[in-house]
């Protein structure tokens, strides 16, 4: 996998023990799906989103959220995500966009959890050969 675009750290825990989760956010193009499969309104409005990949405004991208602790991971992922190009000169439409993607659809609360299920899965399967 590539670099990640942002790391960030998390806390949680689980069964009171405090864990902190190392949360890295990675963006790519998606060469895999098609942007304009989609409903439009019109054939007009369908040709005018269209220009706007054409043009380099936008890019179909996939996202992938990872949460690690404990040597465990956790993740979320979205595809045919359409986002703002980012840019050396102006990159904060690509921000908005990311930002905002990762928090209506929830994707590192996805992640941490998706983590803290398979650290539980872990200590329950573990748990097996200690106990008698």
């Amino acid at each position: 996998m590539n670099k990640p675009y942002k790391t960030l750290i998390r806390y949680t825990e689980i069964n009171g023990i405090p864990l902190e989760v190392k949360v890295s956010i990675y963006v790519g193009e998606d060469h895999d799906t098609n942007p304009f499969d989609m409903d439009f309104d019109s054939e007009a409005s369908k040709k005018s989103y269209v220009e706007r990949f054409e043009n380099g405004e936008l890019f179909n991208a996939w996202i992938n959220v990872i949460a690690e602790a404990s040597g465990e991971r956790g993740s979320d992922a979205l595809c045919n995500v359409h986002l703002h190009r980012n840019n050396m000169f102006n990159s904060e439409p690509f921000e908005y966009d990311l930002n905002t993607i990762i928090e209506v659809h929830g994707m590192i609360n996805e992640a941490i959890e998706d983590l803290r299920t398979t650290i539980i899965n872990r200590a329950n399967t573990l748990k097996q050969f200690t106990d008698k």
